[in-house]
Parts: C-alpha cells; sequence; structure tokens
C-alpha cells in the first residue's frame, strides 16, 4: 500500500518510486488521501445541462447538479432534489417539494423558479435544448411556493433529463438571445461561476482539451463529500492512459466513460495485482447510425443488407473478448420489453448480397458494387478518433461491407467534433459508429422520433441522428398508455426498428472499472445515471 501511494506523489521511475516508498516513515506513507483524480476518454465541450446529450458531461453533472429523477444501482426511481426523497406524481402531474436546504454554490436558494425558468428554456424553440420535446409535452407548471411546484403534462415528460437552471444568473443572457444561448450561457463561457451548481460539488476550474476540476459546493445540503478536490482529466492513448494509471497521474479509471473493455482486459493482463477491475453490463448501445435520407442508404433493402453482412458474434469475441453482448435492439432482453416484436438478422452474407442485387446494386467494378447509371456503392463511414475499440470494430465492419462490394470512406473526428458538432448539426454523409444511452425500460423517443431529428429551424436540438420518421404514432401513443398498452405498444416499436433499421444494432457496451484498492463507496449501475450520483459517499480507506 505504502509503494502505490508513493508512485502518485513521485515524478521519477517505478523503481525509485518503490525505493522512497520502502524509506519513508510509516506514518507517511498512510496520511489519509484527499484528492481523487479520474481519468475520462471524453469531454463534452459543453456543460449547459439542457443542451447537447453526452455521456462525459452527464458523468460530470453527476458530481455538481442533479435531475429531478435518477434511477438507483437497483433501478429505482429516485428524486434527489426532493426534501423527502421521491416526488408525488399522479395521472398527467407531479408535485414536486424542493428540499429546503437545496441551495446553489453561491448560497441562493433553489426555487420553483429555477425549475420554471428550465422549462421555459428547454421547451423554447430556439434554444437547441436536447430533449425539447420532453419540455414541450409539459403543459404548465404551477409555483406554489418557492420551495413547492406542481408539473402537469400532456405528455409524460422525461424526468431525468429535467434540471433546474440558475434564474439569477441565466435568465437574462438567454432572454437576451435564446438562439445564441447555447454560446452565451455561463455553463460555457465561466462555468467556474459560483451559483451554477447545486450538487455536492462545483467546477472551479475547466480547461478545454485537459482537465476539469471540482471542489466541495458549501452550499451542499447532503452528505459531506470526503474529497477536498476531485479532477476528471482527459486521457490520451491507450498507452498513456495505462502509463498514467500505473505512475499515479490518474488514480481511477471512469467505467462508464474511461477505456473500453478490451483496454482494459489488456491492463488487467498486466497489473492484475494492483488494482481491482469490475466489467459491469450497461445499457450503452452500440450502433451504426445511418442517414436514412442519403441517396444510398435511404434504401431499407441497403441498410438490412450492411446489417446481415456483419458477423456481430464474431466481432464481439474478436475485440471485446465476449464482454459485450450482442444487441438486436436498443432494448436489452433482460429488460423484457416488447422481445417479442424483435426481428433478429443473423449473419447472412448470401442474403445480403441477393438484397444489394434488389436494390440495384448488382454490376461488380474493381471489387465495389454499381448501379445501372454507373453510380458507386459508397459512402463515409465515421466514428470517434482515438477509440482503439470502435475503431477496431470498424475496420472488420469495413472489411466485412467491401466483401460484399460495398465501398466506405474512413473519417473518424474527435469526440467532441463529432457528437457537437457533426452529428449535432447532420453534417455526415453516410454511417456513424457511436453509442445511445438511456434510463431504464426507457422507450428511445429522444433519438428515434421525428421531432427530435436536428435541423437549423429547432437550432439542431435532439438526438435522432439518422432522420428517421417511421415511429411517431407508436410515441404519440405510449404518451398516453396505461401499463397493459405499453407492452404492447412496445413491441410495435420494437418490430418497426427491426425492420426498418435507421440503426444498424452491433453490442451493448460492458464498462470497465479501474479503482485503487484504497478507493470506495463507487456503486456502477449498468444504466444512464452514473455511479457520481453517489460521488458523496466516495471515500478513501
Amino acid at each position: 500500500m505504502g509503494a502505490r501511494r508513493s508512485w502518485r506523489s513521485c515524478g521519477v521511475g517505478l523503481a525509485l518510486a518503490v525505493l522512497a516508498a520502502a524509506a519513508r516513515p510509516a506514518a507517511a506513507q498512510d496520511k489519509p488521501r484527499d484528492t481523487l483524480t479520474i481519468g475520462i476518454a471524453q469531454l463534452s465541450a459543453t456543460r449547459h445541462p439542457l443542451i447537447v446529450g453526452h455521456i462525459a458531461k452527464r458523468y460530470l453533472l453527476g458530481m455538481t447538479l442533479r435531475p429531478l429523477a435518477i434511477f438507483d444501482k437497483d433501478r429505482k426511481e429516485v428524486c434527489p432534489i426532493c426534501a423527502r426523497g421521491r416526488l408525488s406524481a399522479g395521472p398527467g402531474l407531479a408535485t414536486i417539494d424542493i428540499h429546503p436546504e437545496a441551495r446553489w454554490s453561491d448560497g441562493t436558494p433553489v426555487t420553483a423558479k429555477d425549475f420554471i425558468f428550465a422549462w421555459e428554456v428547454g421547451r423554447h424553440p430556439e434554444s437547441g435544448a436536447t430533449y425539447h420535446a420532453s419540455f414541450r409535452g409539459i403543459r404548465s407548471i404551477e409555483e406554489h411556493s418557492e420551495k413547492r411546484f406542481r408539473l402537469y403534462w400532456d405528455q409524460a415528460p422525461v424526468l431525468g433529463e429535467f434540471y433546474p437552471l440558475p434564474a439569477h444568473l441565466e435568465r437574462a443572457i438567454f432572454e437576451a438571445a435564446p438562439r445564441d444561448y447555447n454560446r452565451r450561457t455561463l455553463y460555457n463561457t465561466d462555468p467556474a461561476r459560483p451559483g451554477l451548481y447545486y450538487g455536492p460539488y462545483r467546477i472551479v476550474e475547466a480547461v478545454a482539451g485537459s482537465h476539469v476540476t471540482l471542489a466541495p459546493n458549501p452550499h451542499w445540503f447532503g452528505e459531506k463529500p470526503h474529497f477536498r478536490r476531485i479532477t476528471v482529466k482527459l486521457l490520451g492513448d491507450t498507452a498513456a492512459a495505462e502509463a498514467a494509471l500505473v505512475s499515479g497521474a490518474i488514480d481511477y479509471l471512469a467505467g462508464e466513460v474511461g477505456l473500453s473493455v478490451e483496454q482494459v482486459i489488456d491492463i488487467e493482463a498486466r497489473h492484475g495485482a494492483r488494482f481491482r477491475f469490475v466489467y459491469k453490463p450497461s445499457l450503452v448501445y452500440e450502433h451504426i447510425a445511418a442517414d436514412v435520407d442519403h441517396p444510398i442508404l435511404k434504401d431499407r433493402r441497403v441498410r438490412e443488407a450492411l446489417l446481415l453482412a456483419i458477423d456481430r458474434e464474431a466481432l464481439t469475441r474478436a475485440v471485446f473478448g465476449g464482454k459485450n453482448p450482442v444487441a438486436h435492439t436498443f432494448s436489452p432482453p433482460e429488460e423484457a420489453m416488447g422481445e417479442a416484436g424483435v426481428r433478429r438478422h443473423v449473419y447472412d452474407p448470401a442474403r445480403a448480397r441477393m438484397l444489394l442485387d434488389e436494390a440495384g446494386w448488382r454490376e461488380l467494378r474493381d471489387g465495389v458494387r454499381h448501379d445501372a447509371q454507373g453510380k458507386k456503392l459508397a459512402f463515409d463511414f465515421m466514428t470517434t478518433a482515438g477509440n482503439r475499440g470502435r475503431e477496431r470494430a470498424q475496420e472488420i465492419v469495413a472489411r466485412q461491407w467491401r466483401e460484399l462490394g460495398v465501398e466506405t470512406r474512413v473519417v473518424n473526428q474527435p469526440s467532441s467534433v463529432l457528437f457537437d458538432v457533426t452529428l449535432k448539426q447532420r453534417k455526415f454523409a453516410g454511417v456513424v459508429l457511436k453509442a445511445w444511452f438511456r434510463a431504464p425500460f426507457a422507450t428511445g423517443e429522444f433519438f428515434l422520433a421525428s421531432a427530435q431529428i436536428p435541423t437549423a429551424a429547432n437550432n439542431f436540438a435532439g438526438q435522432n441522428y439518422s432522420g428517421f420518421r417511421g415511429a411517431d404514432r407508436i410515441f404519440a401513443a405510449l404518451a398516453r398508455a396505461g401499463a397493459a398498452q405499453r407492452a404492447k405498444l412496445f413491441e410495435e416499436l420494437q418490430a418497426i426498428y427491426t425492420q426498418e433499421l435507421p440503426e444498424l444494432p452491433l453490442y451493448f457496451r460492458s464498462e470497465a472499472y479501474v479503482m485503487p484498492h484504497w478507493l470506495d463507496g463507487i456503486e456502477p449501475t449498468g444504466h444512464a445515471d452514473r455511479s457520481t450520483h453517489r460521488v458523496e459517499y466516495w471515500r478513501a480507506r
């Protein structure tokens, strides 16, 4: 234990660190730890809680803010900011009693007005809010007192995306120019400003492309956090991340947005005794999103052929050691949501070739298919640059498609560019290997409803990057359905999704956590609500 701590505090070589630890008095080696450095693979360019849905941003928000509802590790819904930990809900309404001690990090009370302001921002057509359809589904908010309000809705909102906003800091900025709000909000221009956060921690420094530093919020009403400083540091490539971990430059690799399963398997093979390794299956759904407006990919037969040509079982074994289960739709079997409606596409290259023939791509020139007009069957294939697992999967898929006569042009980008610009503005011309996450039992509406297609008219709000328009009837019915009806409707949704294939299912990602032996309290959830929602309970032994 003493040697491990010396590696963190000493910048010289590993052997010198071990010698230094051996020579250091036991009392110095056992000094309590009060800082934590977390390695993370992505950092979002925006920190605004309502704009841009990004796993890395949600991970950070778990430390600084909490939405109206989250699922705990047992997938039970709780209200972190409510006075009794739960909100009171009935058909079409919910009553929220805000914790009496809830305050922004500048000491200003969190009030009903902050939720009303967030609702106004979320539903504004020019704000760029990611979940604007959910906010529009809320018909009204009735303020009963400073700490109590009631929601009325026509369409059940996603309360897990309903964060309050500090009206005393942000309202004037928003009202001055709603369409320009994403650029002018303090969350992006001055993220260390006191008053933007009410969680156990607040951001005190944010360096683009490098790190975010957090300190305890002196006005947090819950369990007092243990660490006086937490640094969330952007990782380099796998070798750099491993070196930082072994040297002590970082203490902990976050499973939600740290290294991928295959990278961590390699690290465990070399350093298994030095760290704790936890692999947790998750609701992060890896898939290939196709632009259904693309001249080639708008043909459903082409999309089905592309999926049938991918040997997903072999892919997950080769790249992920079999730890990432193959996905046939966006909902895993253990949720038992509409499984009867799922159409499973088993690896079948012969049928894939037949479908492309039917779609008119019959002529083969230099190994690439062409149509009757001589047009080549070719398009861009994008993913996050530097993500080794995705890039290896991309390489395998591209090779299998090439055997089918499909040519792809690899155009990879850093995650901040791909997610915050290219996908947000639908500037891709082909397919993108990526993931989306969802809360337990969620329908996927925010990735599949036509109202969620980002456009210039809605200031590029929404996450339906494929442009799919085939399930709106189901989502409208789900908003009004009871429990028994929802099961049948979800089965129909799965049938539509796996028939039309706006996205090609690949696998569910397992989260790989690498923890030092001295760190306690982290509880991987395996779903969209990150372990950071309990960061105040993290402790050093």
